[in-house]
């Protein structure tokens, strides 16, 4: 439930994601970049169309499967490793790394406009625009490639 101006209270704690408040539920689970959420769905439709008793799957499955598909940045489990890895080094909230690697911004400005905490708070002009650019050099590579295989895990 939302409070007035878009924020849900948590206990005696405001929720708000872009000072990294979340309810408790999201404190043990670990996010996902669109990508590899598009990758564990297009398994399991592979998974269903290769059964036996190939039972039709649902409308929201769909819906998430085309969004994920349209908006996933990274198409291999290798760039989005890369990517990860990239982001982890700089000590990011998993919610924003997830954010940062979803929206892939072109700048530094960019980046601090959609998620202002992870910015300002931990880095100069210079180191994010030398990050940012390592992650627009993955994402031309990564649209380029058609591996959409999974093997497990990413």
């Amino acid at each position: 439930m939302m409070a007035a101006g878009g924020a849900a209270h948590v206990g005696d704690v405001e929720e708000d994601a872009s000072q990294l408040l979340f309810p408790k539920e999201f404190e043990n689970a670990e996010t996902l970049l669109n990508s590899e959420v598009h990758m564990l769905l297009e398994h399991r439709k592979q998974q269903n169309e290769s059964a036996e008793d190939e039972q039709e799957l649902s409308e929201v499955f769909m819906k998430t499967l085309n969004y994920t598909a349209r908006f996933s940045r990274f198409k291999n489990r290798e760039t989005i490793a890369s990517v990860r890895s990239l982001l982890l080094q700089k000590k990011l909230h998993k919610f924003e790394l997830a954010s940062l690697a979803n929206l892939c911004p072109e700048a530094a400005e960019e980046a601090k406009a959609l998620i202002p905490r992870a910015l300002c708070v931990r880095f100069s002009v210079s180191i994010k625009c030398r990050w940012i650019h390592r992650i627009q050099a993955l994402c031309p590579l990564a649209i380029q490639s058609t591996d959409l295989s999974f093997t497990g895990q990413t």
